[in-house]
């Protein structure tokens, strides 16, 4: 797409599904900038080769470029490393948060390993009066890791399921609120919480409501409502919106 071009500075993001990126900046001397590469990139030939030659570093980096990836991308990237080590190119893992998170097995939960066990990942992160996701996100998107696999967080199943968080606002990245909110993200709570995501509009309304009808209402957008998972709806509050940030 950009080979042998005069392309300077970049904060370019390889748009999701994108699987082949084969000599995507190759002979581009003056390329600076960041990369995001997809989770489902499976071919990069000579991407970088000779690129970035004749600029300066970026950032805080010694290089002119920075390629970031989801641990998702981690033995590709190191596989690919070894193949073309000439590249100008600083790669760095983000969106990691398997400390965050404990896994408990459940006949019923949302991921599933190599050995067929079930489980959903649950909230175990600092106590406090905002908990906000988003700010560990790699393209909108977390990721947990254990013995049996990386995995991409893509469930609510039972999240924040804990009486015991003080927090009243939950911010989930987007790529979460857009597949859709479990019913059970906060079950078995008594305190009011509120859910949303940082890409659509908050603070669009303020609702009260029974501590016995705590769940979570949401900011979606009208397109989004198919995505609400909920067999209960009396204990859910949907604020619509038609505005994005």
């Amino acid at each position: 797409m950009f080979a042998n071009t005069p392309i300077g500075y970049v904060d370019f993001v390889l748009p999701d599904k994108v699987e082949k990126a084969n000599n995507l900046f190759e002979g581009c001397a003056n390329v600076t900038g960041n990369i995001y590469l997809t989770d489902y990139i499976s071919e990069m030939n000579s991407i970088f080769r000779d690129a970035g030659t004749a600029a300066a570093p970026v950032g805080d980096s010694t290089q002119p470029l920075i390629a970031y990836h989801s641990p998702m991308l981690r033995n590709f990237i190191s596989a690919h490393k070894t193949s073309e080590p000439g590249e100008l190119v600083e790669y760095r893992e983000k969106g990691g948060v398997s400390n965050l998170f404990e896994r408990i097995n459940d006949i019923a939960g949302p991921y599933e390993d190599h050995i067929t066990q079930k489980f959903y990942l649950k909230y175990k992160g600092a106590n406090i009066d905002k908990i906000d996701l988003t700010k560990y996100a790699y393209v909108n998107n977390i990721y947990f890791e254990d013995a049996t696999g990386i995995y991409r967080i893509n469930s609510t199943y039972k999240m924040f399921e804990d009486d015991n968080l003080i927090a009243e606002d939950f911010i989930l990245p987007s790529g979460i609120m857009a597949i859709g909110i479990d019913s059970n993200t906060f079950g078995n709570t008594t305190k009011k919480r509120r859910l949303s995501s940082l890409y659509l509009e908050t603070d669009v309304s303020d609702i009260e409501f029974d501590a016995q009808d705590a769940r979570a209402y949401v900011y979606m957008d009208e397109s989004l409502r198919h995505n609400f998972w909920s067999l209960d709806y009396r204990h859910v509050y949907i604020i619509r919106c038609t505005r994005y940030k």
